[in-house]
């Protein structure tokens, strides 16, 4: 009779494990600005995006702008790639020395976009596409080796006369050691 039960409570369970995950595999989700998956940094992209934890060059500002305070001067970072379809990927960032009471700035653009196409021979107007994102980071160190960062962008889509724009902010945290490991 228990062992009869614990199948019961057993099958029960991955049955209702295994629903949820059927159901969930259904569900379409979409968004409005898919680009922002784009990852920039070919650095950051061997580390197979874990570099949120690490954040040590000028594209911490897109990543993890706490650790704009651990960056020494000046630091730059430009990056062009040359997509499938004509579609050009370019991304900039810059970190500005220490500023106001240990607090570094830094300013960054990605942007995903196409050359203008027309697939009527001229009978209607040429699309065009383009993604932005501007932003401007800040980063400060709070605590001895404790780092926290904000981050203000501004998005932008645009198909050919039709163009969206909004806001968004990020809050990053890092934690430096002594020791020469970080968690962010």
């Amino acid at each position: 009779m228990l062992s009869r039960m614990r199948n019961i409570v057993l099958f029960l369970i991955f049955g209702f494990l295994f629903g949820i995950n059927l159901a969930q595999a259904q569900v379409v989700k979409t968004s409005g600005a898919d680009f922002l998956k784009i990852r920039t940094g070919a650095r950051q992209l061997a580390l197979g995006s874990s570099f949120t934890g690490l954040a040590n060059d000028a594209n911490t500002v897109f990543w993890n702008p706490a650790g704009l305070s651990i960056l020494p001067g000046w630091q730059a970072n430009f990056m062009q790639n040359n997509w499938l379809a004509d579609l050009q990927l370019e991304s900039i960032s810059l970190v500005l020395p220490e500023y106001w009471e240990n607090m570094r700035i830094g300013l960054f653009g990605f942007q995903l976009w196409s050359p203008s196409w027309d697939n009527t021979n001229g009978k209607l107007a040429a699309e065009s596409y383009r993604d932005l994102l501007l932003g401007v980071g800040f980063g400060r160190e709070i605590y001895p080796g404790l780092h926290v960062g904000l981050t203000g962008k501004v998005i932008q889509r645009n198909l050919s006369e039709f163009t969206t724009t909004g806001i968004a902010a990020d809050v990053g945290l890092l934690y430096a050691s002594v020791h020469r490991w970080s968690v962010g």
